[in-house]
């Protein structure tokens, strides 16, 4: 946190500050506090934004809670979204087609549901890998949330074919016929992990949905050297310390990002919605960057 956010939170916090959160589990290494708050800052804002820990038995009081309490919006992160989803009182077009929420507004009686994901993904791979979704072939890893909100992404962006592959291939399956109908897409494919490295060829785009990225000390349990030299990876998953994926990827020589940029982009999104503000986003690049 800059020292002039710092100086503003202590001459601005009262009775009337708003709050702002971010509910998820695991939660504690989420940036989206020191990133929107700077912004809240930055517009001059009377708000917070924290963090909260909470397990998935306890969502749905969560957000009651939240919502009694008179919050300003929430983000929802792993493993919440699809559950969330099931909760909003309303959908906006974004979480309906992904069928999973990690932004919510508050409405009378509850909570409006969007996914800033979709978006913030297609975006992130552009500025990140300089990777093109019209036409192009791109595999996700995972069947939560964040790979509904990536696949939907990448199908309103005009990808030509998304594959689709998980540990357990029936949900990978279960999640490519849901997207199919709703997005009226013919170009989702849900493929067998151990199969995917040879469907790809140099230039496409291998993302994981997953949350092994949540952990640094863990390691990437699909063997890279299998894909082709020119497939670019991303992780959607970011820590203080490059995600098991970057470090796997690029120590084999290939194109490589983790999900800090994606998290910057789906945060303005989610700032715009909470507030009508226009995001200072250059504010909340450089909290995301100083830390």
């Amino acid at each position: 946190m800059s020292t002039a956010t710092a100086t503003f939170l202590r001459s601005a916090i009262s009775a009337k500050t708003a709050l702002y959160g971010v509910v998820g589990s695991p939660v504690k290494h989420s940036l989206s506090p020191r990133m929107q708050t700077a912004a809240f800052a930055a517009c001059g804002i009377d708000a917070v934004y924290l963090a909260f820990e909470v397990a998935p038995e306890g969502l749905a009081e969560a957000l009651a809670g939240a919502r009694a309490l008179g919050f300003g919006g929430l983000n929802i992160t792993v493993p919440h979204k699809e559950a969330a989803w099931r909760l909003a009182t309303e959908l906006d077009e974004s979480a309906r087609l992904s069928g999973a929420a990690n932004t919510l507004v508050p409405i009378k009686g509850g909570w409006r549901g969007y996914n800033t994901d979709a978006t913030g993904f297609v975006e992130a791979v552009r500025f990140e890998l300089g990777f093109d979704p019209a036409g192009a072939r791109v595999a996700l890893i995972g069947a939560g949330g964040a790979a509904r909100a990536a696949v939907a992404g990448m199908a309103l962006a005009g990808a030509g074919k998304i594959l689709v592959a998980n540990r357990s291939f029936e949900r990978a399956d279960a999640l490519v016929a849901e997207l199919s109908r709703a997005l009226g897409s013919s170009a989702i494919e849900a493929v067998l992990l151990d199969e995917l490295p040879e469907k790809l060829e140099a230039g496409d785009l291998v993302a994981s949905a997953t949350p092994l990225g949540l952990y640094p000390d863990g390691r990437w349990p699909w063997e890279l050297r299998r894909f082709s030299k020119g497939v670019k990876f991303y992780d959607m998953a970011y820590g203080e310390r490059p995600t098991p994926l970057c470090t796997a990827a690029q120590t084999a020589g290939f194109e490589a990002a983790a999900g800090q940029r994606m998290l910057l982009c789906q945060g303005a999104q989610a700032f715009r919605l909470w507030t009508g503000h226009e995001p200072p986003v250059d504010v909340m690049q450089k909290a995301l960057a100083n830390g």
